[in-house]
């Protein structure tokens, strides 16, 4: 029986993955419907990449080039780094189309993924096939796509096989003055295979006589250097050009041997290069960002940058290391970083909301508010509701002074918020955002604090009195009346007495007063002026909905909505209700002051 259970059970799994593998498995279905139903799944979740390489499998059964590039096509706009893919694409308009349509096929990839040493290499390989069939002399062009090979993809660490190719092809070419200068550069190139080059350097130069692989001009320059720097009357011998052409790379090879050495145990703990969906190992992780931090501190640009492309293949679904790039680059080039931000957020993180707030505040300091406010907007129409997003660009309209803007922006906030949670948020921070302007809502808000039943809470009161002295916008007078109502409130709740005495200290010092000294009583007389009727109402009116106050979330939110408290925690003005655990008023208690929307 239990045997039978388990053949059931596979029988079931077998089924899933057909159903997944072939969503027309009923037979039924014409053509354009069994098209549509493996692009239905990647339209409505463009990241589900099972679901992509079941509609590319079925598009290149079509034979049919128009299904087959409009399916591929698609598919680079949001899996731009899968080298293999472009390499499949490419042949297959080999075998569909004509070289023009392949060639721009190739010339897409390495635009896309440029460090794709496989990739240039089957470029290089049908560009050069195609000009030897067209019996046209176009070598120039075959070098020139090797060099450009060379200049984007040359630092690589594992290029070796391009570099091998290309002096391979110049001496197939028989222009033999030409490669020495390419030996010239790879010696000074940290790669896998850095060792090789010095032998097969040596015995190009053995192999051949000066006369055919240096210029006129370079053999000459070489015959005196040597005739200089001996004996003028021994003869110069072929030899003797060859040594004085060995021994200074000889020296570029031992010194670019000591750089090898510095990151063979990086290179060596890379165990993915290439672009996955699946998540990376913390170690390789970890090793990434070692490597990277190694290379900073070497301070070789061109290398720094190389290597987090590098990085960025493999690990092109985590934010951190965009943002460590763009960072990096805008330390550099501040208006840099933004091309960086612009990839991240368009092609390989169109849903993540730290490098899309990141973009913004880059976009925003250099006076592009529009576009900032773009980016954040977009983010918000694919992912509504991101609590964090909405706030940011809440703030940004605040910064540009656009107090109309301001109250839409919470307006739809409040009313497209699919979440009591959110919706409170926004309702709370509404309500601060007027609280800056408004004396009778601070009353108001110590009342409601003062109400809440059980202890008095002494951090959160106090944390509403910082709000209060720090807001520059209440006149000195207002302020020195709280003050004076938050000593009261110290002397009936503070048990420690050098705080009750710090806070008298203070009060006189601020508004230059000179208040009888503290004594041992419980309370102290009031003084002159302060209105005993606003002491007592702190105390003594609680008309407020006693659950008005709820205290912030401490659990994830199901709905996949970011802890709201990672925006409180952004917020430098608001640092003292973070610090103070301050609980966000619930609308229903704010329902008497018009400036408050309530539900």
């Amino acid at each position: 029986m239990e045997n039978q259970a388990d053949m059931q059970v596979v029988t079931q799994q077998q089924q899933q993955q057909d159903e997944a593998t072939n969503p027309t498995a009923d037979g039924n279905a014409t053509a354009e419907d069994e098209l549509e139903a493996y692009w239905k799944p990647v339209r409505q979740n463009s990241s589900d990449f099972d679901s992509w390489t079941y509609l590319l499998q079925y598009v290149e059964k079509k034979e049919d080039f128009s299904y087959i590039s409009g399916a591929y096509n698609e598919f680079f706009k949001h899996y731009p780094y899968c080298y293999g893919y472009w390499k499949k694409y490419a042949e297959l308009a080999i075998k569909y189309t004509d070289s023009n349509q392949v060639l721009q096929i190739y010339e897409a990839g390495v635009n896309a993924i440029p460090l794709s040493i496989d990739l240039w290499e089957s470029y290089l390989s049908f560009f050069s096939k195609s000009v030897e069939e067209s019996g046209e002399n176009r070598i120039d062009e075959i070098r020139g796509l090797y060099q450009r090979a060379i200049a984007t993809a040359g630092l690589e660490f594992i290029s070796d096989v391009l570099w091998n190719s290309y002096i391979a092809w110049e001496k197939g070419s028989g222009l033999l003055k030409n490669v020495i200068p390419i030996f010239d550069q790879i010696l000074k190139i940290p790669t896998r295979q850095y060792g090789s080059y010095i032998l097969s350097l040596t015995d190009f130069i053995n192999n051949n006589t000066p006369e055919d692989i240096l210029s006129e001009e370079d053999l000459a320059s070489i015959q005196s250097e040597i005739a200089s720097s001996g004996d003028a009357e021994q003869p110069i011998t072929t030899e003797s050009v060859r040594a004085w052409l060995i021994k200074p790379r000889q020296a570029l090879y031992s010194a670019n041997e000591e750089e090898v050495k510095k990151r063979w145990g990086f290179e060596d703990k890379i165990k993915r290069p290439y672009f996955h969906v699946k998540p990376l190992e913390q170690d390789q992780l970890k090793n990434w960002r070692e490597y990277l931090d190694f290379e900073i501190e070497q301070g070789d640009q061109n290398r720094i940058r190389v290597l987090f492309e590098r990085c960025l293949i493999a690990c092109a679904l985590y934010e951190e290391f965009w943002l460590k790039y763009a960072k990096y680059m805008e330390d550099c080039n501040p208006k840099s970083s933004l091309a960086v931000f612009e990839k991240a957020c368009t092609v390989h993180l169109p849903r993540k909301h730290s490098i899309h707030i990141a973009w913004a505040t880059a976009e925003e300091k250099f006076g592009n508010f529009d576009r900032a406010d773009d980016i954040l907007k977009t983010l918000l129409d694919r992912v509504p509701d991101l609590a964090v997003v909405t706030m940011h660009r809440i703030n940004l309209a605040r910064r540009r002074g656009n107090a109309d803007n301001i109250n839409g922006l919470y307006s739809d906030a409040i009313s497209n918020s699919k979440s009591s949670l959110t919706r409170s948020l926004y309702i709370s921070q509404l309500s601060k955002y007027h609280l800056q302007e408004s004396e009778a809502l601070y009353w108001q808000l110590l009342d409601l604090e003062l109400s809440q039943p059980g202890c008095v809470d002494k951090t959160r009161i106090e944390a509403v009195f910082s709000i209060i002295f720090a807001n520059d916008a209440l006149p000195s007078t207002c302020k020195e009346e709280f003050s004076r109502m938050r000593l009261n409130f110290l002397e009936d709740f503070e048990t420690d007495i050098g705080r009750i005495k710090e806070a008298y200290e203070s009060h006189e010092t601020t508004y230059n007063v000179d208040l009888p000294k503290y004594t041992n009583s419980r309370k102290r007389p009031l003084e002159d002026g302060q209105s005993d009727t606003q002491a007592k109402q702190l105390k003594s009116d609680s008309a407020a909905d006693p659950n008005a106050i709820a205290s912030a979330p401490t659990t994830p939110n199901p709905m996949g909505v970011p802890d709201p408290s990672m925006y409180y925690q952004q917020q430098q003005q608001w640092a003292a209700y973070g610090q103070g655990g301050y609980a966000y008023p619930q609308p229903n208690a704010w329902g008497g002051y018009q400036a408050f929307p309530t539900q």
